[in-house]
């Protein structure tokens, strides 16, 4: 790993693929005590579907301080793998492009959250393989950083059309084929966005069409929300104490409520069947 730091403008450079530009700590003063607050980024390339790591690419987890300006960049191509996108705290990033043509370096500027663990990852798809017919879709989780094995698609027009969980025709018929995306993903969360890799569909929403003989390389992102909208029904279950009720009966009551309100949340944002 090639390594450079400069103490004001820190700059990171895991082996000579991709580049962390880090603004210097900025800390909190509490009972004339500096305190740093920080957040991890696990930073890395991966190549899709599959998550194993770009050869001759790096992987590191970082401390920046929270509310920092970041810049991370990749390169466009690494030996015979292309960049497809970003995933930088949940969310996404396509492939830049100027004047038509794609960016040697794709770069993303953010700012750190704090107190989190979060992901920056940049990733790679196989060069070539590009042309023929048909659709091939997968579904991808933005808290975990990976391709999940659910299928993408909910429904199919025409019916006939699909052909794996994963796989639609666009030659059983003269008519194009729209894919919706399922609204919740059990266990991933609600539906973020689709991204055509590449291919001649087009997206509005949680539908992609593509024309009768077309291709598409698709993936559907699934997230469920930060910060978790059921957390305070969670903390709120943790911290009765049937102590503070006249009987059991009176404490039972009020946890099973809360319990029914945890699950109907939990269902609600895709976090659980």
């Amino acid at each position: 790993m090639l390594c450079t730091v400069n103490r004001d403008h820190a700059e990171l450079v895991l082996s000579h693929r991709v580049l962390l530009r880090r603004e210097a700590p900025q800390y909190e003063h509490h009972k004339e005590r500096a305190v740093l607050m920080t957040s991890a980024m696990q930073f890395g390339s991966l190549v899709f579907p599959t998550g194993t790591q770009v050869p001759g690419t790096s992987a590191a987890t970082l401390q920046l301080s929270d509310g920092s300006p970041q810049t991370v960049s990749a390169q466009l191509t690494v030996d015979g793998y292309l960049f497809i996108f970003w995933d930088v705290n949940l969310h996404i990033y396509p492939t830049q492009y100027s004047g038509g043509i794609a960016d040697l370096q794709q770069v993303v500027d953010f700012t750190a959250p704090s107190e989190e663990s979060f992901y920056a990852t940049s990733w790679y798809l196989a060069e070539g393989g590009d042309g023929g017919s048909g659709v091939t879709a997968w579904a991808f989780s933005l808290n975990d950083n990976k391709a999940v094995p659910n299928s993408p698609l909910a429904s199919v027009s025409p019916a006939g059309a699909q052909e794996g969980p994963n796989t639609v025709s666009t030659t059983t018929s003269d008519q194009a084929v729209i894919i919706t995306a399922p609204r919740v993903l059990t266990g991933y969360g609600l539906f973020s966005q689709w991204l055509q890799i590449s291919g001649n569909g087009t997206v509005n929403g949680q539908t992609l069409t593509v024309p009768a003989g077309g291709a598409s390389l698709a993936v559907a992102f699934y997230a469920i929300p930060q910060p978790d909208p059921c957390a305070d029904l969670r903390a709120e279950l943790a911290n009765i104490n049937c102590s503070d009720f006249p009987n059991f009966a009176d404490c039972e009551r009020v946890v099973r409520g809360i319990e029914a309100q945890l699950r109907q949340c939990e269902q609600q944002y895709g976090e659980t069947p």
